[in-house]
């Protein structure tokens, strides 16, 4: 058996990843987590960056890792924007980076792009 990791995130499906924008809601609330639970944060399985550019736009301290070297389309994009982002390839399993993260977040980690509203949760 293989224990690499396995991903499906490459070529075309990168791409597709690539065309999607974030939601200003979105985007608020992955913003507003950040405000309450601290930075800098980590955005775990950043893809192309749709939520990951933004919310460093806006200011915040934010970086992301994903297994995917198709998707470094957003340090492409990034760049492009004047904003340097910093982007780790690896695997989840795998993660070691060089800081501790006040939050971490994954943006539909674990399913195609589709048009939905985040979901919060009270305490």
């Amino acid at each position: 058996m293989d224990e690499q990791p396995q991903t499906w995130h490459y070529g075309v499906m990168a791409r597709c990843w690539a065309e999607n924008t974030a939601e200003p809601e979105g985007l608020a609330y992955y913003g507003a987590a950040i405000e309450r639970f601290g930075q800098p944060a980590l955005d775990l399985g950043r893809g192309t960056g749709r939520i990951l550019l933004p919310l460093l736009a806006a200011g915040y301290d934010v970086e992301g890792i994903d297994i995917s070297a198709d998707m470094e389309v957003a340090g492409r994009a990034g760049a492009a924007q004047g904003l340097t982002p910093r982007l780790h390839a690896q695997a989840f399993h795998e993660l070691d980076l060089p800081r501790r993260f006040a939050t971490i977040y994954s943006v539909d980690g674990m399913r195609p792009p589709t048009k939905r509203r985040p979901v919060a949760t009270r305490n």
